[in-house]
């Protein structure tokens, strides 16, 4: 039997999401989130992030947040 988890229901927008991040790099994972829910798009942080994890999409942490 095949084993495995279920797909996320973010793969269905993966097009959108990824040109959200083409178009503005610097977005931060709050700011992606926020803008998704604009677009109807129910989510969280936890799946956008781990969304990002299975496309290798990755930040640079900001200078400032350690401040």
């Amino acid at each position: 039997k095949p084993r495995g988890g279920s797909i996320s229901p973010l793969e269905r927008y993966a097009e959108l999401i990824l040109a959200l991040v083409a178009e503005q790099s610097d977005r931060t994972l709050e700011e992606t989130v926020d803008e998704l829910r604009k677009r109807r798009i129910r989510t969280s942080k936890s799946s956008v992030a781990r969304f990002f994890e299975r496309h290798h999409i990755t930040f640079k942490k900001k200078e400032s947040a350690g401040r």
